[in-house]
C-alpha cells in the first residue's frame, strides 16, 4: 500500500447504538463515499449485549443493524460502498447470519459479509488468572479478583490487521467485534 495515492472516502454514519438511523442514508446521498462506518459499541454496550446473549444465544449484537443494513444494501451494492461496523458486538457471527438471511428474504443477491471475531476472552479468564496473568483496573490498580463474580464479559481489542484482512476479502459488510481504529498501511502495524 505504500505509495498508493488512491483517494479513499470514509463516512461515519453512527456513533453509538441507538444513534439516528437516517444519518447513514444521508451520508450515502451526500457522498460519494467508499466506506460507511457504523460504530455501535462502548464498554457498557458490550455488557448489555452479553446479557442478551446469555438469555438467547442468537442475540448479543445490535439487532437494529439488520434492518438498517438490508435497507442500505441495494445502494451499497450498486455504488460499491462497503459497511464497516462493530454492531456484531459479542456475537458477530449471529449478526452476519441475520443480515444474510434478511437479504435473501428480500431477494437481494450478491451480499457478502466478512466477520472479525475472537476478541472474547471471557471463557479463558479463570485459566489466565491461574497462570498468573494480571487484569488490574487501570485507574485504581484493583485486581479483577475483586469483581470476578460479577464479571459479564471480557473482550480485547484485536488491532486493525484483522479488519484490513476482512476488507481485502471483498466483503460488502463487516460485522466485527473490538478492533483497533488506528492502522498504518505503510507498515501494516497498529499505531498504538
Amino acid at each position: 500500500m505504500a505509495g498508493d495515492n488512491k483517494l479513499i472516502r470514509i463516512a461515519n454514519g453512527m456513533g453509538f447504538w441507538g444513534d439516528w438511523q437516517e444519518a447513514p442514508h444521508r451520508m450515502m446521498e451526500e457522498g460519494p463515499i467508499d466506506y460507511l462506518v457504523l460504530d455501535y459499541l462502548a464498554e457498557v454496550t458490550m455488557s448489555i449485549m452479553q446479557k442478551q446473549k446469555q438469555r438467547n444465544p442468537e442475540l448479543g449484537f445490535a439487532t437494529d443493524v439488520v434492518d438498517l443494513a438490508v435497507d442500505l444494501l441495494p445502494r451499497l451494492l450498486s455504488d460499491g460502498i462497503r459497511i464497516v461496523t462493530n454492531a456484531g458486538g459479542v456475537n458477530p457471527l449471529a449478526c452476519a447470519k441475520q443480515i444474510l438471511k434478511r437479504a435473501e428474504q428480500e431477494g437481494i443477491r450478491g451480499v457478502r459479509v466478512a466477520v472479525v471475531h475472537d476478541d472474547d476472552i471471557f471463557p479463558q479468564i479463570d485459566d489466565m488468572l491461574a497462570r498468573g496473568v494480571r487484569f488490574d483496573e487501570s485507574s485504581s490498580g484493583r485486581g479483577i479478583e475483586e469483581i470476578r463474580d460479577n464479571l459479564l464479559s471480557a473482550n480485547v481489542y484485536l488491532g486493525a490487521a484483522p479488519l484490513v484482512e476482512a476488507l481485502q476479502q471483498d466483503g460488502c459488510t463487516d460485522c466485527d467485534c473490538r478492533t483497533h481504529d488506528r492502522y498504518r498501511p505503510d507498515t501494516g502495524a497498529n499505531d498504538v
